[in-house]
C-alpha cells in the first residue's frame, strides 16, 4: 500500500530560518548558508599536489665546480682539491652501472661497456691503494650539460708526498695535456702566502749573514 508521499521519495529543500509541516511534525532549518573562509579557500587550493621544480644551475651540477683546478680532455675530464681527484669519465647516455665493470688500481684505471673496454689509461701521479680506497669509489652520474651523455666519476684519493707539502697534479693520466698548476683558483692564494713567507725568510737568513763576525782559526 502506498503512502501519502507516493511510491517515490520526495526531497524538500528548506530554506534558512524557515520551517515546514509533514502530519504531526515540524521541521525547522536553523542553518545559515556562509561562504568558504580565506583560510579554507587556502587549505581547499593547497591541497593540490604542488609541481616539482628543478634547479639546473646548482653549483655541483655545473661544468666549471666539476673541473675546478683540473681540466678537459676528449674522453673525460677532471678536477682537484688539495688531497683528492675525481675524474668524470664520458659515457653513452644509455649507460647504467649494471652495465660497467670498472677497475681501480694505483697505476691505471679501466672500464669496461657491456664487457666491451671503453677505458684504459695509466695514472700519472701515485694514489692512495687498497680495498679502502678503492672499494665503491666510482659512480654514475648525468652529464650536467649533455642529456646524450652519462658520467662515470672515480674518486682518487692522492698519495702523500711529505708533512705538509701539496701536490697539485697537472694531469691525471699519461698522455693528457698538462695544465698550468700555477692558474689554478685553489693554489693561487697558496703560492701567494709561500712566497711571502720565502721572501721573509731569505730576508731574514742575509740579515742574520751579516751580522757575523769571521773568526780565525789556527790549523
Amino acid at each position: 500500500e502506498e503512502d501519502e508521499f507516493g511510491s517515490s521519495p520526495a526531497v524538500y529543500k528548506l530554506e534558512p530560518g524557515s520551517g515546514s509541516k509533514f502530519g504531526n511534525v515540524t521541521i525547522n532549518s536553523n542553518s545559515t548558508s556562509k561562504p568558504l573562509s580565506t583560510q579554507a579557500r587556502a587549505m581547499s587550493s593547497s591541497s593540490k599536489p604542488a609541481e616539482s621544480s628543478s634547479d639546473s644551475n646548482k653549483p655541483q651540477d655545473t661544468l666549471e665546480v666539476l673541473t675546478r683546478n683540473g681540466g678537459f680532455e676528449k674522453t673525460h675530464f677532471w678536477g682537484q682539491s688539495k688531497d683528492e681527484c675525481n675524474v668524470y669519465i664520458l659515457l653513452p647516455q644509455s649507460a647504467r652501472g649494471r652495465d660497467l665493470k670498472v677497475s681501480v688500481t694505483g697505476k691505471e684505471i679501466s672500464v669496461l661497456f657491456c664487457d666491451a673496454e671503453h677505458f684504459r689509461k695509466k695514472l700519472r701521479y701515485p694514489v692512495e691503494e687498497g680495498e679502502d680506497s678503492f672499494d665503491g669509489c666510482w659512480e654514475v652520474l648525468d652529464h650536467p650539460s649533455d642529456k646524450t651523455l652519462r658520467l662515470l666519476r672515480v674518486n682518487l684519493v692522492k698519495k702523500s708526498v711529505g708533512m705538509g707539502i701539496v701536490l697539485w697534479w697537472s694531469r691525471v693520466f699519461e698522455g693528457d695535456h698538462e695544465e698550468d698548476v700555477t692558474k689554478f683558483p685553489d693554489r693561487a692564494g697558496a703560492s701567494d702566502s709561500f712566497q711571502k713567507n720565502w721572501s721573509e725568510a731569505t730576508e731574514a737568513f742575509k740579515e742574520k749573514v751579516k751580522s757575523i763576525v769571521p773568526e780565525e782559526i789556527e790549523c
